[in-house]
């Protein structure tokens, strides 16, 4: 599983894990690109069975957890935003686009 080169680099993203599911490319690509957006933070990559790709989001104190479910895996972010809603419009947008 590699991360495209650059993907997490700039002045959003931090945290000690370097590597992105192949399901939450898209979205880092998007939420990098939003004003909205202060920072992420990728979390552990964890192995998990066969699945539909989905997300989930929780209110967290600054911003939102994402919780993106690839067909084998599943990852977490802490997003801190300004705007939650924009952020799980986002989600929702690459559930329907990307996803189906």
């Amino acid at each position: 599983m590699n991360t495209p080169s650059r993907l997490l680099r700039g002045s959003k993203a931090s945290g000690r894990h370097s590597t992105v599911i192949p399901c939450a490319v898209a979205f880092i690509k998007r939420i990098k690109a939003m004003s909205c957006v202060s920072r992420f933070i990728p979390g552990k990559v964890a192995h998990v069975g066969n699945g539909k790709r989905r997300a989930h989001t929780a209110p967290i104190p600054g911003g939102v957890r994402v919780v993106i479910r690839g067909t084998c895996d599943r990852q977490e972010f802490a997003v801190f935003t300004s705007n939650v809603d924009a952020v799980a419009d986002v989600i929702r947008t690459i559930e329907r686009e990307e996803w189906q």
